[in-house]
């Protein structure tokens, strides 16, 4: 009887884990895996699965659970980048642009570095590593072109997403080395231009109802970098936006509801800033579909938002309800923070209470992960 509950157990743990290995795998992170599911993984690939090939051709690239085999690597990672998976491509590019690789073309990584950024639409998760490879390549004297070197690392600083270890000023000092090297200089005239044909590149789009491209126009006006700063058109898109379900859009509408209050003004000289957009009500609102739409850990991390708005509204019972469902979602111990909102407000809950709460937080993280 023993040795059945363990195989039961065990089971449940497996199939729970591939279930967030499946996950993690639909962005084109690829998740090492363990070799007992290697055929499984080869007949998945073989037959055209994307992901499948896509996880196999880096395992040969970095010899997790097989020989390291670039050959292997290529052939697979090719096999998914030709699906289109996007993922694949920039790792393709990247073995194409290795200086010493045995696949080094520095005209199929320009190809397929171009063919990336128009897929990611410039602002995607690999667009700006793309931009920057590019501004690099066209430095190197195979490509030698210093005026395409600086639109593509001014386009890369504009999209702003790198991989770690890459700073925006290290993109600048970079371009003012080119500068200083070649002599070419980009006048303001051109920055203004470039930064025109980005902008007008996603107004296009957002006006046409395109949620991702309403959410980059939102960001723009907030920042305020190409085009002055209006937070009354950053709503206006960001709620567009998120009306369609983008989360990143909801994210910001709770952040203009909610946070941006709380940001403190340290330099006295400004006028505090303004709680013009304040609401909690449509902030707990948008709060509450990001939960419903999130990852189990992003979920969980606003869940602790929701319940600390909760508190502001001396709402405490919701207040730890939320408190229950970030502690199952990001698998963190709150029972503290709880037990110090019922003593510090006169509250109790009961046994029964604390059980269904804590069942519905466990359900709604299995629901998260399948």
């Amino acid at each position: 009887m023993e040795a059945m509950v363990i195989i039961i157990i065990a089971i449940v743990i497996i199939v729970i884990w591939r279930a967030k290995q499946k996950k993690s795998n639909q962005d084109g992170i690829v998740t090492p895996i363990s070799h007992y599911d290697y055929a499984g993984l080869l007949s998945e690939a073989e037959r055209g699965d994307v992901n499948a090939q896509s996880r196999l051709a880096y395992m040969y690239a970095v010899g997790e659970d097989v020989k390291k085999d670039e050959d292997k690597a290529f052939y697979w990672y090719n096999k998914a980048a030709m699906q289109g998976h996007v993922y694949s491509k920039y790792e393709l590019a990247k073995m194409y642009n290795s200086a010493f690789g045995k696949f080094h073309n520095i005209d199929s990584a320009e190809r397929t570095l171009i063919e990336i950024v128009n897929i990611d639409d410039w602002v995607g998760r690999y667009a700006g590593p793309s931009a920057l490879a590019l501004g690099r390549i066209y430095q190197k004297q195979e490509k030698l072109d210093y005026s395409s070197a600086l639109y593509w690392l001014y386009r890369a600083k504009l999209i702003d997403t790198f991989e770690s270890g890459t700073a925006l000023s290290d993109i600048e000092d970079e371009m003012e080395r080119i500068s200083r090297t070649s002599g070419f200089v980009m006048s303001e005239v051109i920055k203004s231009q470039w930064n025109s044909d980005y902008f007008m590149h996603f107004l296009k789009k957002a006006e046409s109802g395109d949620m991702d491209s309403q959410y980059e126009i939102a960001t723009q006006y907030r920042r305020g970098r190409l085009i002055e700063k209006d937070d009354d058109k950053a709503l206006y898109w960001f709620s567009a936006s998120a009306k369609q379900g983008n989360i990143a859009s909801m994210s910001s509408l709770v952040t203009s509801y909610y946070f941006d209050y709380y940001v403190p003004n340290v330099d006295p000289k400004l006028p505090p800033i303004s709680d013009k957009y304040r609401n909690l009500d449509l902030a707990e609102e948008w709060l509450l579909k990001v939960i419903e739409l999130s990852d189990e850990r992003e979920a969980g991390r606003n869940a602790v938002k929701l319940s600390e708005l909760y508190m502001e509204k001396q709402n405490y019972l919701k207040a730890i309800y939320w408190l229950y469902q970030a502690q199952a979602l990001e698998d963190m111990d709150y029972i503290f923070k709880i037990n110090t909102i019922l003593a510090e407000n006169g509250l109790s809950i009961t046994n029964e209470q604390k059980r269904q709460w804590e069942d519905e937080a466990r359900q709604r993280v299995y629901s998260k992960i399948h």
